[in-house]
């Protein structure tokens, strides 16, 4: 199990088995303007400032941080804490261009995905355990999360097609409450 430990500034593991809690990731040195401190590098080395935090299927770990969403990569020796993938050398578009949204947020349910490219919206509960997964058009795509999921805090994880941009977003589910009162 991870979490992130904001205060210290480290994403933490705690084997369940022992109860033992240790560093995977971050320096105890938060990094308030960059965000890349220690990116390309040992874990233990990489400024963070964690807020939230999943991992993909690969046992690829996404966090956002102060200004942007950065990565621990599974694969290699040991891990590495890196940016996603930049958008390449083309022209770049406006930020407001590049910008995933989901409304309403919080939801009871049924969102709406605003994404600048086609691509993935994989819904994790804060386990990081996979809930949801949908293919997403450029522009907005309509989606019904699954009616079994608690209310609570998810985290989505935007992917496009090409590979060029990730993003991740906080998703709240407030449960449905029925007025039963006549």
């Amino acid at each position: 199990m991870y979490f992130a430990d904001l205060r210290n500034f480290r994403i933490r593991r705690v084997d369940i088995g022992t109860g033992i809690i240790t560093t995977y990731v971050g320096s105890g040195i938060g990094a308030m303007l960059a965000d890349t401190v220690g990116d390309n590098g040992p874990a233990t080395t990489a400024e963070i400032t964690p807020f939230d935090l999943c991992i993909d299927s690969c046992g690829n770990m996404f966090f956002n941080g102060e200004t942007n969403v950065r990565a621990v990569t599974a694969s290699g020796p040991g891990l590495a804490v890196c940016a996603p993938p930049s958008l390449g050398t083309s022209p770049q578009p406006s930020p407001r261009e590049r910008e995933l949204s989901v409304w309403p947020n919080p939801t009871s349910g049924d969102i709406t995905i605003q994404s600048p490219e086609a691509g993935s919206f994989v819904v994790y509960n804060m386990v990081g355990h996979q809930v949801a997964a949908y293919k997403v058009a450029s522009g907005a795509t309509d989606v019904r999360l699954p009616a079994a999921l608690a209310g609570g805090v998810y985290m989505g994880v935007y992917k496009a097609d090409d590979g060029g941009m990730q993003q991740m977003v906080r998703v709240v589910i407030i449960p449905i409450r029925l007025n039963n009162s006549a």
